[in-house]
């Protein structure tokens, strides 16, 4: 009899479970979509100027029932669908016609359950239709220098882990480091440039957070596997060269990690744009 009530129990579980899946927000409840309109005190000069562009407010914010996304569709396709911005083909008018989107999200909903509603958005108010297929696009490779790399072997970290938060220090370097030998990566300004440091980190960590300061992917190809600390000090592209400033980064990972980025070319999975209407349905 136990075991007859315990299978039930499990088979009523599942359906409810099932049925919850079957049964998750696709759309918003109600939407909005408006041509956006800069504010009187902030007129636009070429591309309108905006105030808040991004996305505020949904699951996870101080306003979880609502959502308002100010910007280009482009920059809502790239958001909603997690893209890098190489691998979205789409008209041009996407990504200079800026719009004004308020919605009402569906009570207890998720942030990916929400993306899948802009997604559902898009097709349905401005007849979105994509497919994915390769595309080539300019990358760099990390690779060896010819004077050999110079990323420093993180110390075997002790045996025993420490309790509790770590406890970060200043090293002899200037980057943060811990007594216990926790994994740990910073960036910072500097007078005139830019400071990258890495604790018991892997080369995928440093690609990381070097992406910022290149305007295309990055691939390792050194084949190092290990776990480095390492310090990296450049001058940022936007940043006037003086005879004080730091190098560029294009010398300083040669001189300062024993790397070098290799202009390349690579096929990465797109997003091709098959149609897409300028001007949405009505509200």
């Amino acid at each position: 009899m136990l075991a007859i009530f315990a299978q039930t129990v499990l088979l009523a579980l599942g359906a409810a479970t099932l049925l919850g899946a079957q049964t998750a927000p696709s759309e918003f409840e109600v939407a909005v979509v408006k041509l956006y309109v800069p504010p009187a005190s902030q007129p636009g000069s070429g591309r309108k100027a905006v105030s808040e562009s991004g996305m505020r407010g949904g699951p996870g914010t101080n306003s979880p029932g609502q959502v308002t996304w100010t910007g280009s569709i482009q920059s809502l396709i790239l958001t909603v669908y997690r893209l890098q911005h190489y691998q979205l083909v789409a008209p041009e008018w996407t990504n200079t016609e800026l719009f004004t989107i308020t919605a009402k999200v569906p009570e207890g909903a998720t942030r990916d359950q929400m993306f899948a509603m802009w997604r559902t958005l898009l097709q349905q108010r401005f007849g979105l239709e994509t497919h994915r297929a390769p595309k080539e696009v300019a990358v760099f490779e990390l690779t060896i220098a010819k004077s050999g790399p110079k990323l420093e072997v993180s110390p075997d970290p002790p045996a025993t882990p420490t309790a509790g938060p770590p406890k970060w220090t200043e090293g002899p370097n200037g980057c943060p480091i811990s007594g216990d030998g926790r994994k740990g990566k910073s960036t910072g300004m500097l007078p005139g440039g830019f400071r990258i440091c890495g604790a018991r980190t892997s080369v995928a960590d440093l690609i990381f957070l070097l992406l910022g300061a290149v305007d295309r992917p990055l691939i390792d190809k050194t084949g190092l596997n290990g776990t480095y600390d390492f310090k990296l000090e450049f001058r940022l592209p936007a940043f006037r060269e003086t005879e004080e400033s730091w190098p560029s980064l294009d010398a300083a990972l040669p001189a300062q990690l024993g790397l070098k980025l290799e202009p390349a070319k690579s096929s990465v999975e797109a997003l091709i744009v098959d149609r897409i209407e300028k001007t949405p349905t009505g509200n």
